[in-house]
């Protein structure tokens, strides 16, 4: 770039480019006439521009750039230029509502006990990960596969080392490495696979897989969620393209109708147009296309009604009591001649409490011989938006 020529994305080069690419900005131009100046109307526009001018998702020019551009070209007389990037620049205040409301999801959560856990054995050796890169999933997460030791002699298990936008999570319980490989394999994006989401061959399915399990379910039944069920948006999910589907599902759905795919890739496209550009990795810039082709694999995975109900209930959990209760059976484990047997595990307000586990009992054995030793860091989420992940 030479002295005198402006900077990519500033109003001096956007002023240039609305010249010289003047048939983009006619097309932008009906975009928005089309679309009767509407919000979605303009920000298609917007996306349209900044993803043929090659902008950079994570460095977007902003109101006054346009703004200025647009007083520009209005006063070098290229007037149609000039009403496009006005129209253009008043979607900033809904894209900054919205890039705000993205990071809040995460920004603010700390890491959990089993992150710490995780943390600890990543550090320690007892989990190591492959020479292979991490993957990025059809999901917007990211794969790598990884081994966790069982002890001296003893063969190291393969495993799973999913990174999301709330943190880590290992999945444990494959036969044979190949097996982990295939799951990872089913899951990458680059492969552009198609069709149902394969689970992992695992006893305990991962978190991802719960998810999936109740998306895919809502999105291939008519029926309203169960009288008890929670929000959709209320969930805990653990990636942007399955928040947003979620979201996109409960806004597509009508009191007497629930919504199905094609009602949902709608809504979900119409979302997507908000997206921050921090998240184009994620979801697929500039139009989320990466959400909507997992969205068309979650819509042709069939699962039934039973097991989507089980996921449902496992991810409403309250996790504050979930944690409280692995301390008391630390406790009373540790307590000479004490039982465990009638500990309870109180779920979300309005749901009964269990006897624990032979699960949950064995989570308390590891919190016990591995105390958490970290304080809450930041978000993992803050970190990957800033430096990428580093499983």
């Amino acid at each position: 770039m030479s002295d005198d020529e402006p900077a990519r994305g500033s109003a001096g080069w956007i002023a240039r480019q609305a010249v010289l690419d003047a048939a983009l900005v006619s097309r932008a131009a009906r975009y928005i006439s089309g679309g009767h100046r509407s919000s979605d109307a303009c920000l298609k526009a917007r996306r349209y521009l900044e993803y043929h001018w090659h902008l950079d998702p994570a460095r977007l020019p902003g109101e006054a750039d346009y703004r200025a551009a647009a007083r520009w070209l209005e006063k070098a007389g290229h007037e149609q230029a000039a009403v496009v990037l006005e129209a253009v620049a008043g979607t900033d205040a809904e894209l900054r509502a919205a890039a705000k409301a993205w990071t809040a999801r995460y920004a603010g959560r700390p890491a959990a006990e089993a992150e710490a856990l995780l943390a600890r054995h990543l550090a320690d050796g007892t989990v190591t990960t492959g020479p292979a890169n991490p993957v990025l999933g059809v999901d917007g997460s990211w794969y790598q596969l990884a081994a966790l030791g069982l002890g001296a002699g003893l063969a190291a298990e393969p495993a799973v080392l999913i990174t999301t936008m709330t943190g880590r999570d290992l999945v444990t319980g494959f036969a044979t490495e190949r097996a982990a490989i295939s799951w990872i394999g089913d899951r990458m994006r680059s492969a552009g696979r198609k069709g149902p989401l394969a689970d992992p061959a695992v006893e305990h399915l991962p978190r991802v897989t719960l998810e999936e399990h109740v998306l895919a379910w809502l999105l291939r039944q008519r029926r309203a969620l169960p009288a008890d069920g929670p929000q959709l948006t209320g969930l805990p999910w653990t990636s942007d393209c399955r928040r947003e589907i979620a979201a996109a599902l409960h806004t597509a759905t009508s009191p007497d109708r629930r919504a199905g795919p094609r009602e949902v890739a709608a809504e979900l496209a119409r979302r997507m147009l908000r997206a921050p550009g921090w998240a184009a990795d994620q979801v697929g810039w500039p139009a989320g296309m990466a959400a909507q082709d997992y969205l068309k694999r979650l819509a042709a995975t069939p699962v039934p009604e039973a097991p989507a109900r089980h996921a449902l209930t496992v991810l409403t959990l309250d996790p504050t009591a979930a944690d409280q209760a692995l301390a008391e059976l630390a406790l009373r484990r540790a307590a000479p001649g004490a039982a465990v047997a009638d500990v309870r595990v109180t779920p979300a307000p309005g749901r009964p409490a269990r006897i624990a586990g032979e699960h949950e009992q064995r989570m308390a054995v590891l919190m016990d011989k591995s105390a958490p030793y970290l304080d809450q860091p930041d978000s993992v989420a803050a970190r990957m938006r800033i430096t990428g992940p580093r499983p």
